[in-house]
């Protein structure tokens, strides 16, 4: 039991320093000394437009049109694989809310700034009420550029100046349009951010193989204690 101990401690240790590694590679980007030297743009001056989502009821059931909500999307800018929603709306109200690959997706209010890059899924989707939606002017800057600049520490310090806590944390557009974000040249930005997927999905495939071996350690002292009472160890 004191070496399973061990050894959960030690994997404890190993998903703490890989769940740190995104920030880190964000610091390493966004808080450089090249950083410093880059353009910085208003979001309001690098986006078409902004427009704020659809308030309509939702259902379980599998009709209509996918309604995307701020419980859909994770803290990482991920799309949840559980508790999609749909909405029935007519035609023109569809294609007022609905979704266009590179859209970004910030919510305004409950997990203020928590922010989604739109890829087509799901499909045929609309965003819901306290979302906005911002359309990146892709002459400008790269979307998915933008989304992880969207979770850097500066992006991070920007909301919680701007968010208000009377009741519940909210943010409005104009707020968000005065955001700066730092511009390389536009090849830079599709390179940093070509990187930044590539390291990410090697801490996911990290983080999710630390989780199973984790689960395999908890599950260990039952198996022990069952083997002890067989006379089996």
């Amino acid at each position: 039991m004191q070496e399973v101990e061990r050894a959960r401690s030690a994997c404890e240790k190993q998903l703490k320093a890989a769940q740190s590694l995104p920030a880190a590679y964000l610091r390493e980007v966004f808080e450089s000394e090249e950083a410093k030297k880059w353009e910085r743009k208003r979001l309001g001056e690098i986006a078409k437009r902004y427009q704020y989502g659809l308030t309509a009821a939702s259902s379980a059931e599998v009709v209509g049109y996918p309604l995307l909500r701020i419980s859909d999307i994770d803290d990482d800018g991920n799309l949840k694989e559980q508790g999609l929603r749909f909405v029935k709306c007519n035609d023109d109200t569809y294609e007022k809310y609905r979704l266009e690959e590179e859209d970004i997706l910030i919510a305004r209010s409950g997990s203020v700034g928590r922010s989604f890059l739109y890829e087509g899924e799901p499909q045929n989707a609309i965003f819901a009420s306290y979302l906005i939606r911002f359309k990146p002017m892709k002459k400008i800057v790269d979307p998915k550029f933008l989304l992880y600049f969207a979770h850097s520490g500066e992006y991070l310090g920007f909301i919680n100046s701007k968010k208000h806590t009377l009741s519940q944390p909210n943010i409005n557009a104009q707020e968000l349009k005065s955001l700066e974000v730092p511009l390389p040249p536009l090849p830079i930005q599709h390179h940093i951010a070509t990187e930044l997927k590539e390291k990410m999905v090697e801490v996911e495939k990290l983080r999710v193989g630390i989780e199973k071996q984790l689960e395999a350690i908890n599950a260990l002292p039952q198996t022990i204690l069952r083997k002890a009472f067989r006379g089996k160890l």
